[in-house]
């Protein structure tokens, strides 16, 4: 197998992931269609890919990953067209999309018989990953798979009001507009215990 082609992130990235991760490898690939994908690597063991929601990135798993590290491989990726991983002009962000990314990612990285675990699209992700996969995939987890409704308007009861104000007809694109950093956080907040637990970094 070729080695792949791995290149170092900007000091933005760096840094910002670095104040998070103690330890492990910040970098980017560049899979096979000459998109370039943002992952870290930390840990030993089995190896375990992480696949985070629409509208994240890989450091929506800023504090499991210390505490996997210790028993796995852990690899976690900007998917395409998130955080600081690029998306092809005209590409869409859909399922197949990603799920071929994702394959490549693999791939390209050589990580052999991964456990794959995501939440929402990443769920998905792995789930349909690990059908074309076979016995490629060692296990999957999946976590609150995206493909029903009513999806995001479970986390509280903000999200509810708000995601039904913007699928509404004619006014559905003033509520978008209206999102700003308290909405976000008000309606991420809702998928944790302790809603005060979420990192403002992440939010910004």
């Amino acid at each position: 197998m070729t080695a792949p082609s791995i290149t170092p992130l900007g000091p933005e990235a760096r840094d910002y992931t670095r104040r998070w991760l103690g330890s492990g490898e910040i970098a980017a690939t560049t899979l096979p269609d000459g998109t370039r994908i943002r992952y870290v690597r930390a840990g030993s063991g089995p190896n375990l890919v992480l696949i985070h929601t629409v509208r994240t990135q890989l450091d929506l798993f800023q504090r499991v990953i210390p505490l996997l590290a210790p028993h796995f491989t852990v690899y976690a990726l900007d998917l395409p067209g998130f955080g600081w991983s690029d998306l092809k002009p005209g590409a869409p962000k859909d399922e197949p999309t990603l799920r071929a990314a994702l394959r490549a990612f693999i791939a390209t990285l050589g990580i052999e018989r991964p456990i794959l675990a995501g939440e929402s699209i990443g769920a998905t992700l792995s789930l349909s990953l690990a059908a074309e996969l076979g016995e490629g995939v060692e296990r999957v987890f999946a976590f609150n798979t995206y493909d029903y409704l009513p999806g995001l308007e479970r986390s509280n009861l903000l999200a509810s009001l708000i995601i039904k104000s913007v699928r509404a007809p004619v006014i559905g694109p003033v509520f978008a507009a209206l999102e700003n950093r308290a909405i976000t956080g008000g309606i991420m907040s809702g998928g944790f215990h302790d809603p005060r637990s979420l990192p403002a970094d992440l939010l910004d």
